[in-house]
């Protein structure tokens, strides 16, 4: 955003060191652009005091806790910050009168077998449903908040990533690990990402209400087997897969996929003439249904009922089924289709 002429650019997360290594990399005459603050996402009044004071135009939400099997023991920390997180700062964004708000999604929204991908649908409805909802029934000002989702798969190199993680077991002289052979993700470089993030955001706010979309999807290719990804970075390394690293296959972990994808079968790709970015046409849940979910997530949560919660969860995709089933049968059949 500095490079492409951004007044200023905050960056807020609540990690001390990830801000520090932040700043490291920003030239020295970008230093005075660059606004570093450290908060908690789920803290409303840290967040409020945060919009207030720097006003942006844009807010990209990219905070989430990320591991799929340390979410799984710990999904009420998933919660807590992916779906409460992005909660607290799409409504501070909405109420002070920020233009547009976009939520960096994940291609494990897409029919979620983990706490992670579910807490991340979540995220996605809370965002879909603000989206089509008028500002005076979410408490926002107006004009209206912006509010996108852009969903997408890995990105290599950043935090915590496979290949992060590969790197350094190669390294140290190995064993890589891998759960299962066949498993395969979707992969996209750091810059990519941000470029079509950039893209898509800039795309949703050029369109009018009824023209537009909630949820944007990144064309990442084919998806790439993980061995493969493993193989080649050991190659690249000077040293031979098998023979000077050995490459160790651990089995699939609780939550995990062998396979992801980016959209779901209820949901229609839309060409936008843009290179790799698509929108995506689905039935969105009403705020009204999503407020009832989150206040029985959050009591679920509270009394540390895993069950209760994630039922809390799944009554977000059932409602929004009975919406679709709702549209559909108000479409009027024709003769040949009459029951």
């Amino acid at each position: 955003s500095l490079e492409l002429g951004a007044e200023a650019v905050l960056v807020a997360d609540n990690s001390e060191f990830g801000i520090f290594q932040l700043s490291q990399y920003v030239d020295e005459k970008d230093h005075d652009r660059l606004k570093v603050r450290i908060v908690d996402v789920a803290d409303r009044r840290q967040i409020t005091r945060v919009v207030t004071e720097f006003r942006p135009d844009i807010i990209f939400h990219a905070a989430a806790l990320k591991h799929v099997p340390l979410l799984e023991e710990n999904w009420d920390s998933a919660i807590q910050t992916n779906i409460f997180g992005t909660l607290v700062c799409a409504e501070v964004a909405a109420k002070c009168g920020v233009a547009q708000f976009v939520l960096i999604s994940s291609d494990k929204a897409v029919d979620p077998s983990s706490v992670l991908g579910m807490t991340k649908r979540a995220a996605e409805q809370i965002i879909s449903a603000l989206h089509g909802t008028p500002a005076g029934e979410t408490g926002g000002r107006r004009p209206a908040t912006k509010f996108i989702a852009v969903r997408f798969g890995n990105v290599f190199g950043s935090n915590g990533s496979v290949a992060t993680i590969f790197q350094a077991q190669i390294e140290a002289g190995g064993p890589v690990t891998i759960t299962d052979r066949r498993m395969t993700r979707y992969f996209m470089t750091v810059a990519e990402a941000v470029d079509l993030v950039i893209m898509s955001a800039a795309d949703a706010a050029s369109r009018q209400s009824g023209d537009d979309y909630a949820v944007y999807m990144l064309d990442m290719g084919k998806p790439v087997p993980i061995l493969e990804v493993a193989e080649t970075m050991i190659r690249l390394s000077g040293k031979s897969p098998y023979k000077d690293v050995a490459i160790r296959f651990t089995g699939i972990r609780p939550g995990e996929k062998l396979h992801e994808t980016l959209h779901g079968e209820d949901e229609e790709l839309v060409e936008l003439g843009i290179s790799k970015i698509f929108g995506l046409s689905t039935d969105v849940v009403e705020w009204s249904d999503v407020q009832v979910a989150l206040t029985a997530l959050q009591q679920s949560a509270k009394n540390q009922d895993k069950a209760a919660a994630l039922a809390a969860l799944a009554g977000l995709d059932r409602a929004k089924k009975a919406r679709a089933s709702a549209r559909q049968d108000a479409i009027p059949k024709t003769a040949g289709q009459a029951t």
